[in-house]
């Protein structure tokens, strides 16, 4: 399995011009600004400041990536369904992130990352057409599993399971808590999957 704990930070692109050569494969961290996905990195890596976190949702409004090894990045995309900025910054970030996860050939999968207490909302079924569009594997990260009891943690799991399936979309489901590091080892063990596969 691969060791996420020597990951550093490379570099921040406001464009996909800017992005570096497609010569390792990628990792994609996707969702709603206020999930928690700074805390999602840092807890995987072990790292308590290798991505940003902030109060401020929409903090990250940049592709911003960071280096495993030689041969497997992480990238942290601008969180979606930040209504503070502007429409016309919203509508540039999504293509963007369109054009990233659509047309870069070295992006493996992508994880789609949830409030567990409000999981499938709008923009996040946007992400996920999006995502299985472009043929790339794509998992679910259910975030922020301490704030529920261990009763509503499974059933918020078994209706997202059942919304994936009728959805006709693999169910891969990973509950998850930044905060106490609870699914790292299991999100570690799928991103191996997906690099070294």
């Amino acid at each position: 399995m691969i060791n996420f704990r020597n990951t550093r930070f490379l570099k921040s692109c406001p464009s996909n011009r800017n992005l570096p050569l497609d010569d390792a494969a990628e990792i994609a961290f996707s969702g709603r600004s206020n999930v928690g996905k700074s805390s999602v990195l840092n807890s995987l890596t072990n790292q308590k400041k290798l991505a940003k976190s902030s109060g401020v949702p929409g903090k990250t409004r940049e592709i911003n990536l960071f280096t495993v090894n030689e041969k497997c990045r992480l990238v942290d995309l601008p969180g979606y369904g930040f209504a503070k900025v502007s429409k016309k910054e919203q509508e540039r970030w999504g293509q963007e992130m369109t054009r990233y996860i659509a047309e870069r050939t070295n992006l493996k999968g992508v994880i789609i990352i949830m409030d567990m207490r409000h999981p499938l909302t709008e923009l996040d079924r946007a992400m996920i057409s999006l995502v299985r569009d472009s043929g790339k594997a794509f998992a679910f990260l259910l975030n922020k599993s301490d704030k529920l009891g261990t009763n509503d943690r499974v059933k918020t799991i078994k209706k997202v399971e059942k919304e994936l399936i009728a959805m006709n979309l693999p169910a891969i489901i990973i509950p998850y808590s930044a905060e106490k590091k609870n699914g790292v080892d299991e999100l570690a063990k799928l991103l191996s999957g997906w690099i070294e596969g």
